[in-house]
């Protein structure tokens, strides 16, 4: 950052502010004067203990009402901080009484204003646009890049404003383009409710004002678990209803936890209550999910003539499966598949049902006509042989269907 401003006297003075980011994460900061060669610099401000990667990328702003430098910091991981320093220099007019000046004397102070994740690693630079309306940053990974876009406030890029400027108002040409998962870990609508709240200096430049905009993708979720919880008590059985119930649970806390507003966070504290009951339940299903998903990834192999060979592995593999569903009945899958089940098998077992009872109404009406029972010796272990035969014969077809449809 390159300025003049009036220094003792009337002197003029060129004043740099330089910045390094470095290997192991930390932010080096001095004051340079640029009128002398070499240039003179100030002690290093070390900016420390925030980011945890290479610092990458570094930019330079300044507030819309001239108070501060505003600096921007991006690391590997795809981490960015925002540092409010002192008043930037001035061509002719006299520093705000209440700013710091530069000075080569000591370090220019510099305090981490607000944290901004992309949701990615691999970030490299970042900038902000010549007005400062927007700031950017470039994002490779493998064989994709990307640039992610913020709307910003209250800056004023190199100390320009346009005439007739009305920034409260005007309209962000670039939506966040952040994914769910990071909005849900952003904290600014907390950090925005606290600067109104104590009226700090150090207001949220890089998010607008209005909460519904600053972690859409997380709002927007809310909103759609709000309307389902309406919709799944009209159908699903209770064991899916109760599964739905405690994921929306889940994705309601995840995503409203750093919510500012007070109707989103006491749905936040509904839902963690209902999670202490319900999640013993889900982990139970989840456990069971994965002894039937573990079975269906496993081959069907026997031993044969001393060599070890596969033999008719899809039928194996599929009866391996019906098993663990069995002794595993809260999986995700188990519901699905044995009512796939029973409507091939029905209509068999239907039959064979009705085919054993009348054989059953058969034997009791001959028996009663021929007027034997257990003293009649002959005729009565005639009968009794006779009965078992005759539903072999009517349930053999049907257990065979049966078995080749299962």
């Amino acid at each position: 950052w390159i300025g003049r401003c009036r220094a003792r006297g009337e002197e003029t003075v060129s004043v740099d502010i330089l910045a390094a980011g470095c290997y192991e994460g930390t932010v080096l900061v001095w004051s340079v004067d640029t009128a002398c060669s070499p240039p003179a610099f100030s002690p290093a401000c070390t900016l420390s203990k925030v980011h945890s990667a290479r610092v990458l990328g570094l930019c330079f702003a300044v507030s819309e009402d001239r108070s501060a430098t505003v600096l921007i910091s991006a690391d590997e991981k795809g981490v960015i901080f925002v540092w409010k320093g002192p008043s930037p220099p001035v061509f002719s007019s006299a520093l705000p009484s209440s700013s710091p000046s530069l000075s080569l004397s000591s370090p220019p102070i510099f305090t981490a204003m607000q944290q901004v994740a992309t949701g990615g690693n691999n970030l490299f630079n970042c900038a902000i646009s010549p007005f400062g309306y927007a700031m950017g940053a470039v994002q490779c990974g493998g064989a994709t890049s990307s640039v992610h876009f913020w709307p910003c406030h209250h800056l004023a890029n190199g100390g320009h404003k346009r005439k007739g400027d009305k920034r409260a108002g005007a309209k962000m040409l670039h939506p966040r383009p952040k994914g769910l998962l990071a909005d849900c870990h952003s904290k600014c609508e907390v950090e925005q409710a606290q600067t109104d709240c104590f009226s700090l200096s150090s207001s949220s430049s890089v998010f607008p004002r209005d909460t519904s905009k600053m972690r859409p993708f997380a709002t927007q979720l809310i909103a759609e678990l709000e309307e389902f919880e309406e919709e799944e008590k009209e159908d699903g059985d209770d064991n899916d209803i109760a599964t739905s119930s405690t994921i929306n649970h889940l994705l309601r806390v995840a995503s409203g936890i750093y919510s500012s507003r007070l109707h989103t966070l006491k749905g936040v504290e509904r839902s963690i209550s209902a999670l202490i009951s319900s999640l013993p339940a889900l982990f139970k299903k989840c456990q069971d999910s994965q002894a039937v998903f573990k079975a269906m990834e496993e081959r069907g192999e026997r031993r044969r003539r001393g060599i070890e060979e596969e033999v008719n592995a899809d039928a194996v593999k599929k009866a391996r499966v019906l098993s663990e569903l069995i002794k595993h009945p809260s999986s995700t899958l188990s519901s699905r598949i044995f009512d796939e089940i029973q409507s091939n098998v029905g209509e068999d077992l239907t039959e064979l049902m009705r085919d054993l009872q009348k054989v059953d109404a058969e034997a009791k009406a001959r028996r009663q006509r021929e007027g034997f029972d257990a003293l009649h010796s002959g005729a009565y272990i005639r009968h009794t042989n006779k009965l078992p035969i005759e539903k072999g014969s009517s349930s053999i077809p049907h257990l065979l269907s049966i078995s080749d449809k299962v």
